[in-house]
């Protein structure tokens, strides 16, 4: 419940306000219980009824385009991450993963969720490195000393050997080696 507070406080263009989603609700509800009258009525082959889904899964998808690019104009502590990345050239495009540490920052999936996000613990630093070959791998700092070790402990496995392609406020990013 937390989040969905915080999310709205965040207000519109980053979010839906409260009045949008109190309304999408209401129209659901009516268009289901519209549907559920029809049915009853009218012999209507249950196939069928997934049109009006999709039609409203289709409508979902336009308005997911950008979610990126408006995240990033939040301020957030991660919108300068994720500004950086939807700005990259063929970012959107591909599907690298973004292997994150010691936290997982869902949004790098990118508007089409083509990127895989899998969290970096507890791995060897061959497979850690190895990652590059991959995609990317993003190290975050967290208020909390048991996450910072274990991004410390993947930091280490690069010292010496590689340099951030981004350092940004809070996360360095290491970029795909080839």
């Amino acid at each position: 419940m937390w989040n969905v507070i915080e999310d709205l406080r965040a207000g519109f263009p980053y979010v839906p306000s409260a009045v949008t989603l109190l309304a999408g609700a209401a129209a659901g509800a009516a268009l289901a219980a519209a549907m559920g009258a029809v049915a009853q009525r009218v012999r209507i082959p249950r196939a069928a009824l997934a049109i009006p889904a999709a039609v409203v899964l289709a409508g979902l998808a336009i308005g997911a385009g950008g979610y990126l690019d408006r995240h990033a104009d939040t301020g957030y502590v991660e919108a300068d991450l994720t500004r950086w990345f939807a700005s990259r050239p063929g970012f959107a495009e591909d599907a690298r993963p973004v292997a994150q540490t010691p936290i997982v920052n869902g949004l790098l999936a990118g508007d089409r969720v083509r990127h895989p996000v899998p969290l970096v613990d507890g791995e060897s630093c061959a497979r850690i490195r190895g990652r590059l070959r991959e995609g990317w791998v993003v190290i975050g700092d967290t208020p909390f000393d048991d996450y910072n070790r274990i991004a410390q402990g993947v930091e280490r496995c690069f010292a010496g050997r590689l340099t951030p392609v981004k350092t940004l406020t809070g996360f360095r990013v290491y970029g795909p080696s080839r």
